[in-house]
């Protein structure tokens, strides 16, 4: 329609904790052209290995206005995906939050991340991922724990 400017990108729940915007979202946005700008790509900074031996005191799990969104990612499913996340990053020699926002972020449809970065030092940790790819078998590997 004249006057109107036509969508041009989607913002979504997307990580390797929450994986199911692939079988409508992802194709969408494909067949109309759109970006994708995955909101939460640490999954609710779940698979940044902080929440491995308990809740940080200064994190968002910590904040009673935080706890449950935080929280719903704090089960062994994503234990398990965490620790695959874990693994990957210590046989790259890469930190979690590394191998979790190049996974998400190299995607097909992705346009681009959104981070939620709290701090300087988090935000410097998710600039970083710039000159980083996931060798195939980590990605498949991580398609594989992560998958429903």
């Amino acid at each position: 329609m004249p006057g109107r400017t036509p969508l041009a990108s989607t913002q979504v729940e997307y990580s390797l904790l929450n994986r199911g915007v692939e079988q409508e979202v992802l194709p969408a946005a494909e067949a109309m052209g759109l970006g994708v700008l995955p909101w939460s790509p640490l999954g609710r900074g779940v698979l940044t290995g902080k929440y491995r031996s308990g809740t940080p005191s200064d994190s968002r799990a910590a904040s009673s206005h935080f706890a449950s969104f935080v929280g719903a990612y704090l089960n062994p499913r994503a234990q398990q995906v965490v620790e695959a996340v874990a693994r990957a990053a210590d046989g790259l020699g890469w930190t979690p939050l590394e191998v979790a926002l190049v996974w998400v972020r190299d995607r097909a449809g992705v346009t681009a991340p959104v981070v939620g970065a709290r701090t300087a030092a988090q935000l410097r940790g998710a600039l970083d991922i710039d000159g980083l790819t996931l060798p195939a078998e980590i990605s498949d590997a991580l398609d594989d724990v992560s998958g429903d």
